[in-house]
Parts: structure tokens; sequence; C-alpha cells
């Protein structure tokens, strides 16, 4: 038995994983993939690890089980707990968790005996651990509208959230204590007393309330790309730190104690920013460098960072697929694994060499994580950098803490902020080296990593070195231009807030063409474009000038290269508001009945309007295509008038797939119009912030009546995708909710 325990001390000693504790965190992290996500080829990687561990080192294979039996246990039954079946109407009482402050409204997160929900409101002031009775509706919660686009369900889900209430009555029962009313008292403490622009910049360097970020501001950070200086990181805490520790060794409090009490006051910072994972992180690796020094002093740094991510992953498994855990943890990584080719030297050349490639590594490691956030990024942060982290950490930061004590100082503060937005500002419309990225599947990010490992890994590979890096550049080269090897072209309905936006995608990113552009909300759709890897819309046809079929051009023509705009001939609604628009470039044609013409080999003949209908509606633009072998009938929003004249001027028609017109509503798709046009699919277009009740049930019923004939709309589906590879003939449907 002795024997065993001994034996057993060793596997588990510390010195047997020096300068390998990141496999371990390797191992962790692709069995939580594994289970979450369901992608079954990170099965290859675990088993070989598994046996490399096995084989060189059994104290890392004891580790990696052991850490991941506690998360799969954790998974397992929060799983079970989160697919119970849930009524649609919430009727209890319940307590408050946390409130988030917006201008015009609170979400209030709560929890009744057995689950986790958040609504919104506007009508009763909560603040955390009050008690409240909740009656209302639980909403649908819906996934990513598009490949690439922002995942609501997960974002909840990984928050243990079980839905949103639309709620019908709130009634405060009575004030309890909670954790977060600390966070919440500083946040209207600071919204109080300080100006509206010093506030935000407060709010969210010293407490993490980043959304109170006004949207052009916001938008200007991340182009400027410094969104890492507004995570709340090492940073703030070596501040508090040094300040900590200089005010205890004045007193001279012995380092034990002042240990102690730094430990217990970085605690209350990490509950008074919310439980940031960012503070967590730093606060782990204070416990490990200050407090249990000598259990760890076998570890190297890469070490001691694996270990402590492992925590936080055991603590909760879903702080894998938070941004703020993996651009902490990502970019510390990066800095570890470049400092022993930092100078130690003093001077303004080694300052500057350090904080390049301080700077160029932070940007390199984190890029598929910012990618998947943004698609933009911006080369020259490298170097604004240089400007931007001095500036935050020796003034703005420091000046943010020192006006949070002394209110007075703002007249001062108010200046240093208003210098910082200026620059920020202008640095943002200097986008000459924005490079623009698709959307970049996990096996490829995997290849990136494993390569930037074996790079500036700290071991020497002579002439394989230089081959390695030349490899790297390549497959960044090849990530960038990703969409031009790939070969399927396709017809994609997409799901938008409101309006109809259709892009045809050409294989190979050859051609692109966009019918309608949806409502002046145009973010989605660019978010959609740009994660295709789409620079140029070889054309824009606009079916008529309803301003959810127009207005997202407004936004298209300055985020991409326009060449044509196709519009109605007898719409003069759209024609006033191109004419609003600097197209000095673009070539602009009008259409009617009986025109044909061709983009590249795709075809178009225009079947309507033959003459002006005196209506925006009926005089949308009716368009029969043959795009990829496969027939399509586009409507735009034409109304049963047209319809009938439609059918009157050209008899039948026969397509393979048939846009629903005007998103399903009552006063289109009749009898007669779908008995005239036979088809196998039908797509109605209805936003996701739809709020007239398309498509309508009269329509819905009409077009299952038809025999063999499949009917889907982007409100149940997301967005609605028919394609074909080039090298095979067959149709295929893809739907972003499966």
């Amino acid at each position: 038995m002795k024997n065993y325990l001994i034996k057993l001390k060793n596997i588990f000693a510390f010195r047997n994983i020096k300068n390998l504790g990141f496999y371990i965190l390797l191992f962790l992290i692709s069995v939580i993939y594994l289970f979450v996500k369901k992608e079954y080829f990170v099965i290859l990687f675990i088993i070989i690890l598994i046996i490399l561990f096995y084989i060189y080192n059994k104290t890392l294979l004891y580790y990696s089980l052991i850490f991941s039996f506690v998360v799969i246990i954790f998974l397992i039954i929060n799983n079970y707990n989160f697919k119970k079946n849930l009524t649609d109407q919430i009727d209890c009482v319940c307590k408050v968790i946390k409130v988030v402050s917006y201008d015009d409204y609170d979400k209030v997160y709560v929890k009744n005996k057995y689950n986790n929900f958040i609504f919104n409101t506007s009508d009763v002031k909560l603040s955390s651990g009050d008690v409240i009775y909740i009656k209302g509706k639980i909403l649908n919660i819906s996934k990513a509208h598009f490949k690439g686009g922002f995942n609501y369900y997960d974002y909840l889900r990984y928050q243990n959230i079980k839905g949103q209430i639309d709620i019908e009555e709130v009634v405060l029962i009575k004030h309890k204590f909670g954790l977060n009313i600390f966070h919440e008292k500083v946040n209207k403490y600071i919204k109080k007393t300080f100006k509206k622009d010093n506030a935000q910049i407060i709010q969210a360097l010293i407490i993490g309330e980043k959304h109170n970020l006004n949207d052009d501001l916001n938008n200007q950070i991340k182009k400027v790309g410094i969104s890492h200086l507004f995570v709340i990181s090492g940073l703030h805490i070596e501040l508090i730190n040094k300040a900590l520790d200089k005010i205890l060794s004045i007193i001279k409090i012995k380092d034990k104690i002042k240990h102690i009490i730094i430990l217990l006051i970085l605690f209350f910072y990490y509950i008074l920013t919310s439980f940031l994972v960012s503070i967590l992180r730093v606060i782990i690796s204070f416990i490990f460098n200050k407090v249990l020094k000598k259990y760890f002093k076998e570890l190297t740094p890469i070490d001691k960072l694996s270990f402590n991510a492992c925590i936080v992953l055991l603590i909760n498994p879903f702080n894998l697929f938070s941004y703020s855990f993996l651009l902490s943890y990502m970019i510390v990584f990066g800095i570890l694994i470049i400092s022993p080719k930092l100078k130690n030297k003093k001077g303004i050349k080694s300052f500057l060499y350090n904080n390049i490639f301080i700077s160029f590594t932070s940007t390199l490691i984190s890029l598929p994580i910012v990618i998947r956030i943004s698609p933009d990024v911006n080369i020259l942060s490298i170097l604004f950098n240089l400007f931007f982290i001095p500036f935050v950490s020796y003034i703005l930061l420091p000046c943010s803490f020192l006006v949070f004590v002394i209110p007075k100082l703002e007249i001062v503060y108010g200046y240093i902020v208003n210098f910082f937005i200026s620059i920020t500002s202008y640095l943002a419309k200097v986008d000459i080296l924005t490079l623009s990225f698709s959307f970049i599947p996990m096996i490829l990010i995997i290849i990136f990593y494993i390569l930037f490992f074996l790079i500036f890994i700290n071991k020497t590979y002579g002439r394989y070195k230089k081959i390695l890096v030349f490899v790297f550049i390549i497959y960044l080269i090849f990530l960038f231009y990703l969409p031009y090897f790939n070969p399927t072209s396709e017809v994609s309905f997409i799901d938008l807030p409101s309006g109809d936006a259709v892009l045809i995608h050409e294989g190979y990113n050859k051609k692109n063409i966009l019918i309608d552009t949806g409502d002046l909300e145009a973010s989605d759709l660019v978010l959609f474009l740009k994660s295709k890897g789409i620079k140029r819309i070889d054309a824009v046809i606009i079916s008529h000038g309803d301003s959810d079929h127009i207005g997202g051009l407004r936004t298209l023509v300055y985020e991409f290269k326009i060449n044509n705009i196709f519009l109605s001939y007898y719409d003069s609604v759209s024609k006033e508001e191109i004419s609003k628009y600097r197209l000095t470039k673009t070539n602009i044609y009008y259409l009617k009945a009986g025109d044909e013409f061709y983009i590249d080999k795709m075809y178009f003949k225009v079947l309507w309007p033959s003459s002006n209908q005196l209506d925006v509606n009926n005089n949308s633009l009716v368009i029969y295509s043959v795009l990829f072998n496969t027939r399509f009938l586009f409507t735009g929003d034409i109304e049963k008038e047209a319809e009938y004249k439609l059918i009157k001027e050209i008899g039948k028609i026969e397509v393979d797939v048939l846009k629903v017109a005007h998103h399903g509503s009552k006063t289109s798709s009749t009898e007669i119009f779908l008995n005239s046009v036979k088809f196998k699919y039908a797509v109605s277009m209805n936003g996701y912030k739809n709020t007239f009740g398309f498509p309508h049930s009269s329509v819905v019923k009409r077009i299952n009546s038809i025999e063999n004939v499949y009917m889907f709309n982007t409100l149940e589906c997301g967005t609605i995708t028919f394609y074909r590879n080039n090298k095979r003939k067959d149709l295929k449907i893809s739907m972003s909710y499966k």
C-alpha cells in the first residue's frame, strides 16, 4: 500500500509535467468541444493524445482523465436539466440574479426553483437579490440566422439560461441581498456622477460594462483593433496590486498577511465586475505565484497558465465558448511563448521592438477568434497599439480609477477622454490595410494553431523552422482567399430582421448577385456577405422601392464595390432612392417585361411589369432565372392584381423554386396564380422581427395543398440555401435551423 501511495504521489508530482501542462489543457478542451459541439473529428485527436500520454508520460494521462471525468459529469447533468420540457407560460416567484441597465430598459436575469430566465423591463426597477412574482410567455430563442451569425440560443445556453420571457406582469415581493448588488450600485453611481462620454469609459474600464459604449465609439474601437484594451484583465489587477502592495508595505504589513489582504480585495473586485472570467484568471494566477508559490515552483509560466485555464473550465466548461475567455488566455499564452525572444535592454529601440513583437503576436494568435466576432481585421492595429497600449495603461486607466474615487477631477479627465475619442475616431477612418476574412471552419482553425505552436514554441528546428514559417505564411494567404477555393454555387434566401435579400453566389467566388437588400438595419446582411468572403457585388437587382427591399443598399454602397444596379423601369421610388448615392463607378439599368440578360452563364428574364401599375408593390420586378441548372421565379411584392395580369399575359410558368410574393401576405399567392405556376419548392421570406404575422395561414394552406410541393419560410428555417457542387448535378437544400 505504501509503495502504491508513493507511486501515486510521483504520478501526480508537478515536476513530471514541467513544460507539458499545455497538453492537459488541449485534452480537456477537446473533450468539452466534442461533448458540446458534437464535432466527431475531435475523437481522433483525443485518441492520439491518449496513446502518446500512455507511452511517454502517464502523469499527463491521469490528470487529463480526471479533469475530463469531472467535466463530462457536469455536462451530462447540465444537459439533462436543460433539456427538460418547459411550458409556454411562466407564472411563479423568482429571485433576481442580476440586472443589466441600458438607456431605456433593464435586462433582468432571474432564477426560479428549476431554471434561469431573462426578461426586459422598463416598468419596475429591480436589484440583485430581489424576490419577485412574474407572469409571461416563454419565447422561442433563435439560433444563428445564418452560418457565422450570432447564435443567441447558444449565448444563453452557455450561461445556463433556459429562455427569454415576454413579460405580462412583474410584482416586487421583497428586497433581499444578492452578490451582484455591488456591481449594480457602482454602475448607478458612475451613471449619476459623471457626464455620459466620461461615464461610458469609466464603466468599461473599471467594471467591464462595455455595452454602455455608444455604437460609434464601439465600432471605432473595433476598427482600430484595440478592443482587447477594454477587456478587464491583468493590466487592471497589476494596477490594483501595485497600489495595494505599496500601501501595505508603507504600514509594514508582513508578506503573508499582505498577500491574504490583497487576495481578499481581488475577490471583492471579481464580485464587483460581476464575475468576469478575465479577473478569475488573474486571481488564480496570483494564488499560484504568491499564496501557493512553493507548491507550484516546478511549473513553468505556460504550465501555470494551462492549469489556470483548466480550473476555469472545471468551474464552468461553457467558458470555453466565451470570447472573453478565449481572448484573455490566448493573448497571454502568445506573450509567454515569445517572452524569451524579447529584449531585456533599456532604451527606445528595445521598447519599440518588444511592443511591436507583442502587438504582432497578440494580433496573430487572436486572429481566428477575432474573425468569428467580426470579419474585418485592421493590420495597422499592430502599429496603433504602440500608442494605445501605453496611453490606456499609464494614463487613461489610472485616471479612470482616480476620478472614480475623486469625482472633482472630472474636468481634467474629460480632456483625456475627448483626446482618446478624437484619436480613435481619426484612426478608425484609416482602413487602407483592413482585410476582410470569410467564415473559417473549426478544422482549419485547429491547423492554424498547430502551425503557430510549432513555429513559436521555444525549440530549435534549424532549417525546418524557416520551412514552417513559409508554410504558415502560405496558409494565412490561403485562409484569406478561402472563398476562391470553394466550388459550390448557391442561392441563399437570407434570414434578416425584416425584408428580402437573396444572394446568388457562383462557385470559386466568380460572381455575386443580390436580389433586394433587406431593410435599413443592414448589419446582418453585411456580416452574411463578408462571411462568404464577398468583397465585390457584381449586380444588385432591386425588385421595388419599399424600404424592406431597398433599405440596406444605403449601407452596401459603402461596404462593397457594386458594379451594376438593376431597377424596375416604372419604379419611381427606387429611382429617387438611388439618386441619393454617389455611384459614379456603378452602371444603372432599368428593366421591364421582355428584357433578357446574362451575368456570366446565369440567365435572367423579366416577366413583369409591362406597364406602370401606379402601385409600388405591383411595380415589383418579377424575374425568371436559370441559376446553376435550377429555375427560379422571384416575385418581389406583387399582389393579386399583378398576379392576374401576369398570368393573363404569359400563361403558365414552370420553375423549380418559387419565391412567395409579398412575404406570404394574404393579398398575394392567389389560387389562380399558384395553379398557373408549376413549382416544387416555395420559399417565403419572413423577417425574424416580423410583426405582420407572415406568412398568412391561408397562403400556407393553399401552397401545402398542392401535391408534391414543399414550402419553407425563413422564420422557421433561418437562411435557406439551394446549392450544387460544380462536380455534381443534384440540387441540395440547407437551412440554418436544422
